[in-house]
């Protein structure tokens, strides 16, 4: 067993058994001992019944009218939808795509009000961001801009060694500083009209993923910088939310996509990190990836309906964490609870029940 686990298994023993020590000693302060449990249990189960019943709470919604919402995005996915249902709202969108002569783009168009306009936007070149900003702004009339929805990413890499330079620099570029552009650029309008910036980003962002370490950084950055971003800007009256998901059924997350982005990636690796590794190995980290992901829920719903409770809400919420049902919510929350050592514990009987042999050059040295 790890040192770690028993270490922390011998001091939550020895306080236990110090209390009832003190206890003994001292009778009188068995009631304060009581006190402070019954104290733990009612804030414990106070906090979740607040967190599992805030929505029902807090209903009252800004009036959509003359408001405008810029999304991120919009190619697929989270934003494609979004962009439909805050349309639905009664809000004018602009539908930010990398391409917007697409299907999805043209469905868009097709399908949504006039108050829809589609804008040309790669986060990861400031130029594209600055003609998309101008553009926009020129194009609000009697409208305000009244939120900026980052929602814009990519899945790159895999394991440390078995990604190149360019996947941690596209995962950076696009999921943190393209962020950061964006919201730089529309910070001028925001404070105008104290609007919302919404930031969409994962579990990832609180969880250490290994194997997806490139991504997992990228989400590590991005909730720092939401988190900075609100407290630096609640002078203006805006709001920042940080919209963080579990794996949900996206285009990014789909079983066939996956599993081809992930033997391409392995196709990269060195000669010599595969032969230390071990074909096995990364065949069984490879099937851990994409099994993952398939186990994503298809309830694409819980997330828009998170962004556009953040957009319309008059009290958002700071942080959504939506979930595909409670139960995972609960275990999302409890993996996030836990100390380092016992999350990794966790991840190795993860690893065991996928059969994640150890790399070969280790059974050399």
């Amino acid at each position: 067993m790890d040192r770690w686990l028993i270490t922390w298994f011998v001091y939550l023993a020895s306080v236990g058994f110090l209390l009832e020590v003190v206890c003994l000693v001292l009778p009188f302060l068995d009631a304060y001992y009581y006190f402070a449990a019954k104290t733990m249990f009612f804030v414990v189960v106070g906090h979740w019944l607040f967190i599992l019943t805030q929505g029902k709470i807090f209903k009252k919604l800004k009036s959509p009218k003359n408001k405008a919402v810029f999304i991120t995005g919009c190619d697929s996915g989270f934003g494609y939808y979004l962009a439909k249902h805050v349309d639905r709202m009664g809000y004018h969108v602009f539908a930010g795509c990398l391409s917007p002569a697409t299907d999805n783009a043209a469905e868009l168009k097709r399908e949504c009000s006039q108050r829809l306009r589609l804008v040309h936007i790669d986060v990861a070149q400031e130029e594209s961001v600055q003609k998309a900003q101008e553009h926009i702004e020129n194009t609000l009339g009697d409208c305000e801009l009244w939120a900026v929805v980052n929602n814009a990413g990519v899945f790159k890499g895999l394991s440390v060694e078995f990604s190149e330079m360019t996947d941690y620099k596209d995962s950076l570029e696009v999921n943190t500083l393209g962020q950061v552009r964006v919201t730089k650029a529309f910070l001028p309008l925001l404070r105008k009209s104290k609007g919302r910036i919404i930031n969409v980003n994962s579990v990832a962002g609180r969880l250490c993923n290994p194997h997806m370490t490139a991504y997992t950084m990228s989400k590590f950055a991005s909730v720092a910088f939401t988190e900075c971003l609100r407290r630096e800007i609640e002078v203006w009256g805006i709001k920042v939310i940080s919209i963080e998901p579990e794996c949900f059924k996206t285009p990014m997350t789909n079983n066939e996509n996956m599993i081809r982005y992930l033997e391409s990636t392995c196709k990269r690796v060195k000669d010599g990190i595969k032969l230390d590794y071990g074909e096995l190995y990364m065949e069984k980290i490879k099937n851990m990836i994409a099994g993952t992901f398939l186990a994503s829920s298809s309830k694409l719903h819980v997330v828009t309906d998170a962004i556009a409770a953040a957009i319309s809400l008059e009290h958002p919420c700071p942080v959504y964490k939506p979930s595909g049902n409670l139960i995972r919510h609960v275990l999302r929350c409890g993996a996030e609870s836990l100390p380092s050592h016992l999350m990794d514990v966790a991840l190795r009987a993860f690893h065991a029940a996928w059969q994640i042999p150890v790399p070969t050059a280790t059974h050399k040295s």
